[in-house]
């Protein structure tokens, strides 16, 4: 987040393109993280007013090549319809023309307040057109660092692990024995580092390593596919051998429950040190979601049972 300073006056706002544009142009080959991406024009609601100064700025930035998504900040409510003012002031910056990513003004109020009974309304929106804008390679990053909208959470949860059930699908195109279960183990502890990044879960590479390799020993292992694998179509207990329909389930099942590892750790309901009990509560998760994919339901990001 790069914070410029309050723009109060034209000269002001020179300088603070005159900034932008060095700061980009310092940037514009160094790593993502480092680079701007969106921009949120902040319009005071209390303020009730729009200046010309300030529709040359967004002008500006979009000159710059940054996408503007105009945002109207502390936009009261009652019964949770916004104030007549501040709906009337955000029609007339829509009125203006100004080349913004997202033409519409998005109402806020970012944080409740109990003295005044104001709730917080407006983010979950603001996130969203957000999301429609900023460059692909840097929407896991989004995701991960937003708190507002755990359905984007959940959805980059649910892209990572199809994009791996699919490799462990091919990998499984050949029947692979029990023994050599250990190659499916490195499509399934990459998906796991990605899901753990998507919720933001500070673990080392090896830690989910550790703890993905652990799961999945564990899963694979004969008795564990007894009680699991029966069920999944293709499963060949004679044989003892996994399938591309088996690997690919698995791998499935192991990424839906992995992100409802994650989600009780981003809550703080498990630490990451815990790497025991992590694993049993992974484990019950495993069960659940195999279950839900045995009779064909949809996984979901609430599962905890």
């Amino acid at each position: 987040i790069y914070d410029t300073r309050g723009l109060e006056i034209g000269e002001d706002g020179k300088k603070i393109i005159k900034e932008l544009r060095s700061y980009i142009a310092k940037t514009r080959k160094a790593d993502l993280s480092e680079q701007i991406h969106v921009v949120w024009y902040c319009v005071r609601a209390g303020d009730n007013r729009f200046e010309v100064h300030e529709a040359d700025f967004i002008r500006e930035l979009h000159k710059l090549g940054l996408p503007v998504i105009c945002v109207m900040t502390q936009v009261a409510t009652n019964a949770g319809v916004p104030k007549p003012d501040a709906v009337e002031l955000a029609a007339h910056i829509e009125s203006l023309g100004l080349p913004l990513a997202d033409k519409h003004v998005y109402l806020t109020y970012a944080q409740g307040d109990d003295f005044t009974g104001q709730a917080a309304h407006g983010a979950k929106e603001l996130v969203d057109a957000t999301f429609r804008v900023v460059p692909e390679g840097v929407e896991a990053a989004l995701t991960a660092s937003q708190k507002v909208d755990e359905e984007q959470k959940w959805k980059r949860a649910q892209s990572v692990t199809l994009s791996a059930a699919s490799a462990a699908t091919l990998a499984g195109a050949t029947p692979i024995p029990f023994a050599d279960a250990a190659i499916l183990v490195p499509i399934q502890t990459a998906m796991m580092a990605k899901i753990s990044q998507t919720y933001g879960i500070k673990l080392t590479d090896s830690k989910v390593a550790g703890l993905a390799a652990t799961g999945a020993a564990t899963t694979l292992g004969k008795s564990v596919v007894t009680n699991l694998v029966k069920f999944v179509p293709g499963a060949n207990l004679a044989a003892m051998t996994i399938s591309a329909t088996v690997a690919g389930t698995l791998t499935t099942a192991m990424g839906y429950a992995w992100a409802g590892v994650c989600i009780k750790m981003a809550k703080g309901e498990l630490e990451p040190s815990q790497a025991g009990v992590i694993n049993a509560v992974f484990l019950a998760e495993l069960k659940s979601q195999m279950g839900k994919l045995r009779s064909g339901k949809s996984a979901n990001a609430a599962s905890t049972e």
